[in-house]
């Protein structure tokens, strides 16, 4: 062994094996941060104790390898470096909330079964489900403020309990050991004097970390909720989904990730952000939320193309850049969102919507030419003219079941509305028949009494009335 490079450790011959082959790798490009979080990941901390693989002073810092290895460890090390599949760089956050059709969730299963359709890569990721909490309970539902009904409030620990378990059988079905690690953390936001500007959550685990879910005390906002969720990721990308919106078209999702890790860097045209297309984002790229801006305008001509990634270079992806940061489904980043989105407690406050507090604020930083402090992206497929989101107005939407019914209830409704409204009809042209003939009649007698009213020298006045 190099004497460089020694084994500290009550190990055998397999461990001093694997020391000898990370050095024939050069454990200098590998990094030891690497080493370390994939070694933790396959391995700990519920194997044997970590021992320590260490260089001079002058050289690298301490790795940490376990002293049980159940793998043939030039193979874990060779997967490590070859790894850049979907699953490893990737993780889906869900947002949910209270909604009129829980605890159905015919909306997340929705969500579930557009990925199946459309971007089957994204059930085999990593996910983390954030179930935001609630803060009052309420005669009348006002869920963008935090306020239930009774029978929501009911409702949702069951609703909870049923995503757990259709989240589970889609993201963990190979897996038979459902056990859970439980621990806790406060999401801090506002003036760090305030003592209660932090809500408690807890975070439910599996073993293998395939499948996390948050429960907070009480409401976060789809802010603070994605923050919570982004500080516990251990990939370098998140797809980031709220509940209610479902894909209508094919994703090329590895071709993208593939796309993003090649161009972070880029100085002109780094890529750290890609948001789906909606209804209101058809052909961005010439609407007058771009064309309006001599700046925005010349950044689109320029940028505006099909990239491919080195992997699948037949595989085209159009992009162009956007200038807003969306809540919709969208690609990013992890380190880029933590960093540019919540860099500080002070970024987003409780209730939060990210759009709404960093989308207006970043879209004026790249009317003045700072867009690649952003770097921001729309998925432009056939210039734009083709959708991938649709919206399922989770807010108002009841559930199947419920909508069905009340769908019944409003025909019964408008259609006793429109039989009274033919009655009223018929009485008020009854009434306006009869008005009319009086009309003609009175105006017939005025006629009638003015034409021989001259007659007065008879002594007397003729007066007719029909």
């Amino acid at each position: 062994m190099s004497p460089s490079l020694r084994f500290k450790s009550r190990a055998g011959p397999r461990q001093a094996a694997l020391a000898l082959r990370i050095e024939s790798l050069d454990a200098s490009r590998l990094g030891a941060r690497r080493l370390e979080t994939f070694w933790r990941r396959r391995h700990g901390p519920r194997n044997a104790e970590p021992q320590h693989l260490w260089r001079s002073p002058s050289a690298h810092p301490i790795i940490f390898v376990p002293a049980r290895i159940h793998l043939n460890p030039t193979v874990a090390v060779e997967e490590m470096i070859e790894d850049n599949s979907a699953s490893s760089l990737l993780t889906v956050i869900i947002t949910t909330s209270v909604t009129p059709s829980i605890p159905s969730t015919e909306l997340v299963s929705a969500i579930l079964d557009s990925f199946d359709r459309h971007c089957p890569t994204l059930n085999t990721c990593k996910v983390i489900v954030v179930f935001d909490g609630y803060d009052q309970v309420v005669d009348t539902a006002r869920l963008k403020k935090g306020c239930v009904t009774p029978q929501q409030a009911a409702d949702f620990s069951l609703y909870k309990q049923n995503v757990k378990n259709l989240i589970l059988d889609k993201y963990h079905q190979h897996s038979g050991d459902t056990t859970f690690t439980h621990t806790d953390a406060t999401a801090e936001y506002g003036s760090p004097r305030g003592p209660s500007n932090g809500v408690d959550y807890s975070i439910s685990q599996t073993i293998d970390k395939n499948v996390t879910f948050i429960e907070p005390a009480r409401r976060l906002g789809f802010g603070l909720a994605v923050r919570s969720a982004l500080r516990i990721t251990e990939t370098p990308y998140v797809w980031v989904q709220q509940h209610d919106w479902a894909l209508i078209s094919d994703l090329p999702i590895e071709p993208m990730l593939q796309i993003m890790k090649s161009h972070e860097s880029d100085p002109e045209s780094p890529i750290k952000y890609i948001c789906l297309p909606a209804v209101r984002m058809q052909l961005y790229a010439s609407s007058s939320d771009v064309c309006r801006f001599p700046v925005l305008k010349e950044l689109t001509r320029s940028l505006t193309c099909d990239f491919s990634s080195p992997t699948q270079p037949e595989t085209r992806v159009p992009l162009t850049p956007m200038y807003f940061w969306h809540d919709k489904p969208h690609l990013a980043s992890t380190a880029h969102y933590l960093n540019r989105v919540f860099p500080t407690r002070l970024a987003m406050l409780r209730g939060d919507f990210i759009e709404d507090k960093i989308g207006q604020r970043a879209r004026a930083q790249m009317k003045v030419g700072e867009w690649t402090k952003w770097a921001t992206w729309l998925y432009y497929p056939e210039q734009g003219k083709r959708l991938c989101l649709k919206h399922l107005k989770g807010r108002t939407w009841a559930g199947t079941e419920r909508q069905a019914d009340k769908d019944a209830m409003w025909r019964k409704h408008n259609e006793a509305n429109a039989a009274l409204g033919k009655e009223a009809h018929i009485e008020v042209d009854e009434r306006n028949a009869a008005t009319a003939t009086r009309s003609f009649h009175d105006e017939l007698a005025q006629y009638f009494n003015k034409r021989f009213s001259k007659n007065t020298k008879l002594g007397k006045r003729h007066s007719y009335a029909i």
